[in-house]
């Protein structure tokens, strides 16, 4: 029997992904997983992980854009404090990778539309685009700007705190999204390539690209907050507009 997205499906969905979808090149199944089954987590787990590969080029049925490549507008990582102290702004990002999440742990409680989810990826995480940067590394002033290629290697990701709260329109209960959190809780390792970093030196801007890379995890500490708040903007963005289309009953049936 087939069924209609769950509420966590998406949520797991979303974050392995503007808001406009292209049309999709293949039909994506999702099979129901009844919550008063004692095999509800495994059917859940499964039907998840067996339908990520599937929405590279998104669900428009499900408002669900293109995930791989996710093309996000911009996003920032704001000057820290430490050797590495850098106003970096990112512009037609463009991320990859999404869509190879692993489902590493899994929780739902399906009475208090609660959920905690654990995902690791079997790809890099690409981050491609244009940036400017100002700020310093150690005492080098830098004020750069021109194409970027950031990777993940090996992330391990965390969505907690999910939860939802049924709500009526026009008779019908539907769910809305009221907290999730996301968290980047382990790197195996960050490659990166600013260009220009030194405009008019480009010997220096690869000497600092080569440092960089040698210390990533200087690096990890400025990205890892920026990075988390983009993907968890983009899962409440997308889930939000989902969920207007699925019926609370359609979402956990009996």
């Amino acid at each position: 029997m087939h069924f209609v997205i769950n509420y966590f499906v998406l949520l797991a969905l979303v974050i392995t992904c503007d808001v406009f979808a292209a049309p999709a090149k293949k039909n994506i199944v999702f099979h129901e997983c009844r919550k008063n089954d004692p095999k509800f987590l495994q059917c859940f787990q499964t039907e998840i992980q067996n339908v990520l590969p599937s929405l590279n080029d998104g669900y428009p049925k499900f408002r669900i854009p293109p995930i791989d490549p996710f093309d996000l507008p911009g996003l920032e990582i704001t000057k820290g404090n430490g050797a590495v102290a850098i106003d970096l702004n990112l512009q037609k990002v463009k991320i990859s990778g999404l869509t190879s999440a692993q489902i590493q742990s899994l929780k739902v409680d399906v009475n208090k539309f609660e959920g905690y989810a654990k995902l690791s990826f079997s790809k890099a995480i690409n981050l491609v685009g244009q940036y400017t940067a100002k700020g310093k590394v150690q005492v080098l002033a830098i004020n750069g700007k021109g194409p970027c290629n950031i990777t993940l290697i090996d992330p391990i990701i965390e969505l907690r705190d999910m939860k939802g709260e049924p709500v009526e329109r026009n008779g019908v209960r539907y769910l809305t999204l009221k907290n999730i959190k996301l968290n980047v809780i382990k790197v195996g390792k960050i490659i990166l390539q600013l260009d220009n970093l030194f405009q008019g030196n480009p010997e220096l801007s690869r000497n600092l690209n080569v440092f960089l890379n040698e210390n990533w995890e200087l690096l990890y500490e400025e990205l890892k907050p920026a990075f988390e708040e983009a993907i968890e903007a983009i899962v409440k963005d997308i889930v939000v507009k989902v969920l207007t289309k699925i019926p609370v009953d359609q979402v956990f049936p009996a």
